[in-house]
Formats: C-alpha cells, sequence, structure tokens
C-alpha cells in the first residue's frame, strides 16, 4: 500500500509530472477491469493460490522496474502489473480465506483478513514507505517493495498450503 500511495513521489523522481501519473492510472485500470471479471475464471483454473502467486510476481515485478530503471517509458509499461496484483492478492486472497477456512468461521476469517492485511498492513506500509521516502529517497519503497515481494513469492510454497481448485473438489 504504502508504495502506492507515494507514488507520485517516485514518477516526479523519475522526471514524470501530474500527466505521467494520470496515464499511468488509466494503464493499471484497463488491464484491472477485465481480470476482475474473470476472477472466477482464474480460481476455477489454478486455484486461490495460484491466483495469489500470479499477484504477488506481478507486484514483484512492477515494484522492481519501477524502483530500479531510471527510464519512465518502462515505468508506464510496468504500471499494467497493478491490475494484476490487485486481481491476485486483493481479490485472490480472500478467495483463498473462503476456501481454507471452515464454513462456521468464514466470517471471522474474512473479518481478520481486512483488519490484518489491509487495515494494519496499510498502516505499517504507509508508515515505512514515508519513512524511507524521508531518509532513503523516493525510489526507496518501490525497490524495498519489489525485493520483499520477490521473497514473498518466493517463500509463498511454504506460507500458504495449497487448495485445489473449485472444479477439482465438485464445486
Amino acid at each position: 500500500q504504502g508504495p502506492m500511495v507515494l507514488f507520485p513521489l517516485l514518477v516526479r523522481a523519475q522526471g514524470g509530472g501530474l500527466e505521467a501519473i494520470s496515464q499511468m492510472w488509466l494503464i493499471m485500470l484497463a488491464l484491472e477491469v477485465p481480470l476482475v471479471f474473470y476472477l472466477g475464471a482464474g480460481v476455477r483454473r489454478i486455484g486461490p493460490r495460484g491466483v495469489i502467486a500470479i499477484g504477488i510476481v506481478a507486484a514483484a515485478l512492477r515494484w522492481s522496474v519501477s524502483g530500479f530503471v531510471d527510464d519512465l517509458r518502462w515505468v508506464y509499461v510496468a504500471q499494467a502489473l497493478h491490475g494484476v496484483t490487485v486481481f491476485g492478492v486483493v481479490l485472490g486472497a480472500p478467495v483463498y480465506v473462503d476456501a481454507v477456512v471452515p464454513a462456521r468461521l468464514r466470517s471471522t476469517g474474512q473479518g481478520l483478513l481486512g483488519m490484518i492485511g489491509v487495515s494494519l498492513g496499510s498502516i505499517l506500509s504507509n508508515l515505512c514507505a514515508g519513512w524511507l521516502v524521508e531518509n532513503v529517497g523516493p525510489r526507496a519503497p518501490a525497490r524495498i517493495a519489489g525485493v520483499f515481494a520477490t521473497g514473498l513469492a518466493l517463500a509463498l510454497p511454504w506460507l500458504l498450503p495449497s487448495v485445489r481448485p473449485p472444479a477439482e473438489r465438485g464445486l
């Protein structure tokens, strides 16, 4: 969350302005909308953990490119991965919780996901990103996010148990 909130500072540090930021938002949303539409098909085909993995890998690529390249044109290209990240992480995580948490605890599981992942996660991410911008520079949040997302993608098989796609479970 933090690198996204402070994304305009990154764009400005790489020579872009308000027009570049607005154009990048259009790129981000152009892929996000169709992916949201096809979430069900993606979950049926590769399962919730696969959807999350795609989102985390997309985030790792997006932030690594955005933080480490000097050419703003590559940052434009990388922003298409925002939609893939939303598809995988923001939409995939609740689907995963729904698949692994017993029915009687699903509302609690979704509540915890929202409280920890969205609320507390956003607060800590924004706090850390702000500190990084102030003490290291405007590219630091993207660079750190890229490195950590890469590590998270590599650790995902050990962090999240596999869930068979709904089609294989007879759903």
